[in-house]
């Protein structure tokens, strides 16, 4: 079994720092040509009531340590049931009233800081929505921020962690139909069976013979 190096309170504190609020004497970034988010969804089509996962990723990204967004969403649409952290991050939602709202701001931290090899693709996170009205509708990431394991000493004297630049994700589009029939067409096998078309409807069952 795999055993992760532990995060002590002090790294968790500081990365929180960074994500959540500006440096106010300069930032550093490593170079990341290539890294993005992607969001990712198995369909685009659902019924209202129905439950819709878009998965959170990353590409070719190297020491993504801790990173911040805010999920874009229409809550008429949808509503946000939940937010799942991969085997490889663990979520800490900064908003209370994390359910159903369309500005949650959330932070994954990276089980395994020791982990700073580069990833071709890394899953980050899962997004669970349930579809609330007829529509169509979209799911975005807005507001990102990413640091790595790096650190480096500001203007200030204060050690700031460096941040890894990614490019934004494109926006999932979800079409969302009515729920179906209540009361659903028979199937076939019940339905009333007529031979030659004289059993149609119109059509009398007894045959007349004609003389010959």
């Amino acid at each position: 079994m795999m055993k992760f190096k532990p995060i002590s309170t002090s790294i968790i504190t500081a990365i929180f720092l960074n994500l959540m609020f500006p440096c106010f004497f300069g930032t550093q970034e490593v170079s990341a040509s290539g890294a993005s988010l992607q969001l990712h969804s198995e369909t685009r089509l659902v019924r209202t009531g129905d439950k819709l996962k878009i998965q959170v990723t990353a590409k070719e990204v190297k020491d993504l340590y801790g990173i911040q967004f805010q999920v874009d969403f229409n809550p008429d649409d949808l509503l946000l049931e939940g937010i799942t952290g991969s085997s490889h991050f663990t979520v800490y939602p900064t908003k209370s009233d994390k359910a159903k709202k369309a500005d949650l701001i959330v932070a994954l931290i990276r089980k395994d800081s020791s982990d700073t090899s580069l990833k071709n693709r890394l899953s980050l996170a899962e997004l669970t929505f349930t579809a609330a009205a007829p529509g169509r509708t979209t799911v975005n990431l807005s507001h990102i921020k990413t640091v790595t394991t790096e650190t480096f000493t500001n203007a200030g004297g204060k050690k700031d962690l460096v941040a890894l630049p990614l490019g934004s994700p494109e926006k999932v589009s979800v079409v969302i139909s009515g729920k179906p029939l209540s009361h659903p067409a028979p199937p076939s096998s019940e339905r009333p069976h007529h031979q030659n078309g004289n059993d149609a409807p119109g059509h009398s069952a007894t045959r007349t013979e004609q003389p010959l």
